[in-house]
């Protein structure tokens, strides 16, 4: 997801609609828990479900996570790798309540496998550095950073749960008295309301 192009876009067709943009510490269960007690509007999560109490959810893309590896991890070679050759490996993810973590949590859970997480970062574009290292494999969509580093990207078997980021929103937010409620509403911009578009990774 191009959030820059979209920045630009949506700056281009609101210019009276001040933008802030934030990463939230607490993931994609903090932004949800935002958006229903109406702290903001709008927020992307990464959620598997096709539904949330509360809050309504709009997909945006659908992406197939991978095992990334050093180049110079004896599994690199491979063409795939089942859940069960990594019992034994450490793993760099997001912390408890993002969206990455969440889902590959469930997906060991579910082949019956403990997963050994030793690093947790706060942004997902980072993993890729870090997996470089040789501190851990880590299961990310694509990143474009990956092709800065020395790492293999690798099919699982079976497949990892796909990842689709969703725009969320409560739609049965009231307007503000004085103004038209605008998606991600905070403060306000030439007499009507601003926006913060919250980002979950």
């Amino acid at each position: 997801m191009d959030l820059p192009a979209l920045t630009a876009r949506f700056r281009s067709r609101h210019p009276g609609v001040d933008l802030e943009l934030r990463v939230a510490s607490t993931g994609t269960s903090g932004l949800l828990d935002q958006v229903r007690d109406l702290s903001l509007d709008v927020a992307f999560v990464g959620v598997e479900t096709l539904s949330v109490p509360g809050v309504s959810l709009h997909p945006l893309v659908t992406y197939q996570p991978r095992l990334l590896v050093p180049a110079a991890h004896p599994l690199a070679c491979a063409d795939r790798v089942s859940l069960g050759q990594l019992a034994e490996e450490s793993f760099v993810d997001l912390p408890s309540g993002f969206c990455n973590r969440t889902r590959t949590d469930h997906d060991f859970v579910r082949a019956g496998i403990s997963r050994s997480v030793v690093v947790e970062v706060g942004d997902l574009t980072t993993v890729p550095e870090y997996v470089e290292s040789g501190i851990g494999l880590a299961v990310v969509p694509p990143l474009r950073a990956e092709a800065e580093r020395r790492v293999v990207a690798l099919e699982i078997e079976p497949s990892a749960t796909a990842w689709t980021p969703r725009c969320g929103d409560r739609r049965s937010a009231r307007p503000e008295p004085g103004g038209r409620r605008v998606p991600g509403a905070r403060g306000r911009a030439r007499g009507r309301p601003g926006a913060v578009l919250m980002l979950a990774r």
